[in-house]
């Protein structure tokens, strides 16, 4: 996402003079995953569920977002050791990944381990 995010910055900034900003949150605790997760707390098909309660408010959010675009910050990134995990996806994309997968894993609670 971040290199399809980064072309159509250039692009449009190029061809329209738009600024991009981009905006990397982590979890935030909004409606959209309490109803994505449905009412017992299941998503869809998944064997995961995304774990919300350490995530920041809705309000919280918007907030930062705001401060992002005043400050004209081309990446807002609000995930802890997320700017040193773009840097890796550079030097070494399958250690990068391998971290981000087993973070994805401790954000998540999988169903087939507490069934």
């Amino acid at each position: 996402m971040d290199g399809f995010l980064s072309v159509l910055r250039n692009e449009v900034q190029q061809k329209y003079g738009i600024t991009v900003t981009v905006i990397f949150p982590g979890v935030v605790a909004t409606d959209i995953n309490r109803t994505r997760l449905g009412p017992e707390g299941k998503v869809g098909t998944s064997k995961t569920e995304l774990d919300t309660t350490k995530g920041i408010s809705a309000e919280e959010a918007g907030r930062k977002v705001v401060s992002a675009l005043l400050r004209g910050v081309r990446d807002d990134v609000w995930i802890r050791g997320a700017l040193f995990l773009k840097l890796l996806k550079v030097l070494a994309p399958s250690v990068a990944d391998w971290i981000a997968t087993r973070t994805f894993a401790k954000m998540t609670k999988n169903k087939d381990k507490t069934q």
